[in-house]
């Protein structure tokens, strides 16, 4: 049986009118944690495995977290990734089924449960997640067991050159074109080379030469001799039996779990769990830098090249290692870094010219060793030199703040706000069962893996509470000093710097392989089948109601967990008001509130987000604070107030802005594929110098026009989801918004909102924009067209649509070529008119520079397939059973319920949308999925930024008509048209210079 469409109506009748909510009292605001406690099972192997149960039934789902006690140190010399490179093949691996028959390969199997799936090489471990529905634990257990005993099986040699080509595509895109890159130059100065982390600047991925080493023997000993249960842990949580633990067990494998996994006879007995770092023992101390930032009173820096516009300040320094109860001292200690350099960075310079455009500093902890990391981006013209000179003078404000008053005053400031955040963000990730690295299975496993300890926020919150101020102050003068400081600046790249053509790849053929394999008969696959897979939320939980002052209202107990997600949506954003003065609005105000309210007594985080047709005021904290948390929103709400003086500047610094993005050829192809995809909708508005010189002229007068005609009661839906009691909630919401009138109280305004906009018209003929990017190994390939415009009917066939096509760019672009790290598809919709809402299909992808064509043409070729019904039936068959799996994924936590609860409210279309979605999901055909093409094939926008020679080559070959988009030259004649002199001064240079050397030359 469905649950329910009917939501249940609040009866707000015998709450008591209330005074204005200004007179009621103000609540205590003190932190007021629900219990929540997790039963759990530990077991500890004489072969050295670990696994650990966790029984939590928020959700019908399972995660499992597998921690390798392996990664990129134990490369062997000159081979260098190869331990990254078999955390990509084992999703390649085949395994035999229980009677010898080949079973699809892992990532087919993952995805046909339905399953999230992630995994990455660090320096230490090696580590694997998955989270599916929670029927699919025996055969994901059965995966772990034959990880652990040959996690290469079924991997061929030719299964490694394409990996291995995926890998260098990665190796491409973090490192080639990634400012990120400047952290591994840093860390070799930092550590020796006979130090774990000392290797080489990109150890942990390899380079072209040590991918190029790696060969089908040596994967085949390296998982042989680095992928057995003795170096393992796995954490299973989720919706678990107990008492079914012996029989999981067996599922895994009880071999795994002998000392000896070939004597038949040794029992499988239990251990004590295996201690790979002591909390408890003093830390070990860093190596001395290897090249100090400062020899002898003089700066010494390491200048490399990367993909960045303008010179990047990296500094470091070596601390002792991670996962022990100093952790989080070192942590709050390297994030202080940040305002000492700052305060420094930016006195004694002359009016209008701040060295820096950004700074951030933290930590980066690890088992054997680790890293407080400084990046500061200057600012044009600023010398890298004298930066990272005066960035050390600024050091000494860690650790002298104590001899001045108000130095120690902010410093103390710091320190509170730095250690109630850091608790927030441990609480709120207690909310997440599974993602990568911010949930709370995979932040478990890793600290129970290393330190043997399961009671992972316990002990952080512990380890969080014992850290003193003082502590800061001796942890700096003892470690972040300028003798212990290296430096590294990255600078631009310049001609010849990077190998555009591809020529570093080893392979750019195509291997197509067999028929889409599934380990269930496609035929079972029936509608009926996928509809009953669907977990859809128990919209009976749902109740509904009006405040005393009009404001809905909407409550979904939700979880079992210690957060609530409470969210205040007005209709009304950026687009919805004629000529921008909403954004004019957005920008012109402060909140005073903040002065005196602040959310993170309540482990809370909160913030406002006006979009373009909805302003959003949002909280998540601890579900026992209720009513604290309304008191907050009502803070917020009335707290605004418009507030011109820094109107110049914002001004100034969103014409900066403009230009900033004319500077990036990447800019340029997202602005014009907006522009052109969606003509004629607000969406795809953007403001140049005009619109802002115009906004110049408003007041705070317009703010407030703004204000008054958004944030009104009856244009308001406060929506509340998480371990809460209805009765609570609907109390609380009375007392600080029932009586709420409007923003400072409701006044008449001559702003007219609009909240809802029809769909665009269809755009023109199908375009291939070529982008010029220089010093850049990769090409970014987008591919956009409108889909005819959904509704709550054709949702679902949106969704089956881009999942297909997502499998079809990854075969193409990764699994059949290795031309690129990824590639995928997907669907977006925006709010319509009445549960009708405008809809576009994009597909996209990094790839190398010779494969540009091959991109753009696999993009065409399977839009012009799903329009003429072209797709293969096992597949949509297939993808219909994963999308009615992975459907409960996206509902594990309270913060995604809210999500997807806000999102119907914003679209129109209804709670029922979710007791409706099984059985359309399950009738999705080919015909309906061919239907939602009509305003793509021959409209379609292409974008390619990336080295033009190369891609225009490429587009040639493939017979693919094109237009190279000259940006440079559009940017000049946007200066022209605005008259902005920076621009059209370094013009004249240009061509000046360009004249010298014509003449030269001749």
């Amino acid at each position: 049986m469905q649950p329910s469409r009917l939501a249940l109506a609040l009866t707000l009748a015998g709450v008591p009118v209330l005074l204005a909510a200004k007179a009621v009292e103000k609540p205590p605001m003190t932190l007021k944690p629900k219990d929540y406690t997790v039963e759990q099972l530990d077991y500890s192997f004489p072969s050295g495995l670990r696994v650990v149960f966790q029984e939590d039934h928020s959700q019908p789902l399972v995660s499992i977290t597998a921690v390798n006690d392996r990664g990129s140190t134990s490369d062997p010399t000159g081979k260098e990734g190869i331990a990254h490179v078999i955390e990509h093949l084992w999703f390649r691996s085949i395994h035999l089924d229980d009677k010898g028959n080949p079973l699809p390969k892992v990532w087919d199997l993952l995805e046909e449960m339905g399953a999230n799936l992630n995994a990455f090489t660090a320096d230490d471990q090696t580590v694997y997640m998955t989270v599916a529905p929670a029927q699919n634990l025996p055969a994901l257990l059965a995966l772990e067991g034959l990880r652990m005993r040959d996690a290469v099986r079924g991997v061929t040699a030719d299964n490694l050159i394409v990996e291995r080509e995926v890998v260098r595509n990665e190796l491409r895109m973090r490192y080639e074109n990634d400012a990120g890159a400047v952290f591994g130059h840093l860390l070799v100065k930092l550590f020796p080379k006979t130090h774990p982390y000392g290797r080489a600047a990109f150890a942990g991925i390899g380079n072209n030469d040590s991918l190029n080493a790696i060969t089908i023997d040596d994967v085949r000993k390296f998982a042989e001799d680095h992928y057995g249960p003795e170096l393992t842990t796995i954490f299973v949580v989720g919706d678990i039996d107990r008492s079914k633990a012996s029989q999981y067990l067996q599922e895994i494998g009880l071999d795994l779990m002998k000392k000896d996994p070939k004597d038949p006879k040794e029992e499988v007995t239990l251990v004590a769990p295996k201690i790979r770092v002591n909390v408890e023992a003093p830390p070990v101390e860093p190596p001395p830098p290897v090249e100090p930032a400062e020899v002898k009173g003089k700066v010494n820096i390491t200048t490399v090249k990367g993909p960045v516009e303008g010179p990047l300040v990296a500094l470091g320094w070596s601390v002792p290692g991670g996962w022990r109860n100093d952790q989080f001292m070192m942590q709050i200690a390297a994030n202080q870094v940040t305002p000492a350099i700052y305060s420094e960075l930016n006195t004694g310079w002359q009016v209008g010219s701040a060295p820096v455009e950004g700074i951030g500093c933290g930590l980066q902890a690890q088992m054997n060793g680790s890293a407080v990391i400084c990046t500061i981006e200057l600012a044009s013209g600023q010398d890298p030199k004298k930066t990272v000179e005066k960035a050390l003078d600024g050091l000494y404000k860690q650790w002298t703040f104590t001899e001045d008053p108000l130095s120690q005053k902010f410093q103390n400031y710091l320190f509170n706000y730095g250690t109630r955040q850091t608790m927030a963000y441990t609480l709120q990730s207690v909310d997440l069962i599974s993602s990568l690295f911010s949930d709370r299975v995979t932040n478990a496993a890793m600290y129970g893996h290393y330190t043997g300890d399961l009671r992972y926020y316990a002990a952080t919150f512990s380890a969080i509470n014992k850290v003193k101020p003082a502590q800061l102050v001796e942890f700096a003068k003892k470690y972040i000093t300028r003798e212990r400081a290296v430096a590294v600046v990255m600078e631009p790249y310049e001609e010849g710097d990077v190998k555009e053509d591809s020529s570093d790849a080893q392979y750019r053929g195509t291997r197509r392989e067999d028929a889409v394999v599934t380990s269930m008969p496609v035929e079972t696959l029936t509608p009926e089948l996928i509809a009953k897979t669907v977990i859809p939320p128990d919209v009976s939980k749902i109740q509904q109601g009006t405040l005393s002052n009009g404001m809905k209202l909407i409550v979904m107990p939700y979880t079992n967990g210690p957060l609530m997600q409470a969210r205040l949506i007005f209709g009304g954003g950026t687009v919805s008001t004629p000529n921008g003065e909403a954004t004019f609005a957005d920008a012109m105000s402060r909140n005073e509130s903040y002065q005196a309210v602040d959310s993170l007594a309540l482990a809370g985080f909160d913030g406002m987000v006006m979009g373009p047709l909805y302003t959003e005021f949002d909280f998540s904290g601890s579900a026992g604070n209720v009513e604290d948390a309304m008191y907050v929103l009502h803070e917020r709400v009335e707290g605004i107030l418009p507030d011109t003086n820094g109107r110049i500047d914002w001004i100034k610094d969103r014409k900066g802005a403009v230009l900033d993005w004319m500077d990036d050829p990447a800019g340029w192809a997202s602005r014009i594929q907006q522009e052109r995809l969606m003509p004629n909708h607000p969406i795809s508005k953007w403001y140049d110098h005009a619109d802002y010189e115009r906004m110049n002229g408003w007041n705070a007068k317009t703010s407030e026009k703004v204000y008054r005609a958004i944030l009104q009661p009856e244009n308001a839906t406060l929506l509340v989801v998480g371990n809460v009691g209805v009765d609570e909630v609907k109390a609380s919401a009375e007392k600080w918004l029932g009586t709420w009138q409007g923003w400072h109280d409701k006044v008449v305004t001559d702003i007219t909102l609009k909240t809802a906009y029809p769909p665009a018209t269809a755009p023109g003929e199908r375009q291939v924009l070529v982008f010029d990017k220089k010093n850049s190994s990769q090409t970014t390939v987008s591919y956009s067209c409108q889909l005819t415009p959904l509704t709550k009917d054709s949702l679902a066939a949106s969704q089956v649509l881009a999942s297909v096509l997502s499998e079809g760019t990854w075969l193409a672009l990764r699994e059949q070529t290795g031309a690129s790290y990824g590639a995928y598809a997907y669907a977006y919709d925006y709010p319509g008119e009445g549960g009708v809402n405008p809809a576009y299909l994009g597909m996209q992808s990094l790839v190398q520079n010779d494969a540009s064509g091959l991109a753009v043409k696999a993009f065409l070729g399977l839009g012009e397939d799903a329009k003429a019904g072209k797709m293969d039936a096992k597949l949509v068959a297939i993808r219909k059973y994963a999308q009615a799996q992975e459907y409960v994924l996206g509902q594990q936590s309270s913060a995604q319920m809210a999500d997807r609860l806000a999102s119907q409210v914003k679209k129109g279309l209804g709670f029922d949308v979710f007791s409706t979605y099984p059985k359309t999901l399950g009738n999705v055909s080919i015909d309906q999925m061919k239907g939602l093409m009509d305003r793509c094939v021959g409209h379609e926008i292409v974008t390619l930024v990336g080295p033009k020679d190369m891609i225009v080559a490429k587009l040639t070959a493939e017979n693919i008509p094109h237009t190279v988009f000259d940006w440079e030259a559009e940017r000049v004649k946007y200066a022209e048209k605005h008259q902005i002199k920076s621009i059209l001064k370094a013009e004249e240079k240009k061509k000046a210079e360009e004249a010298k050397k014509a003449g030269e030359k001749k």
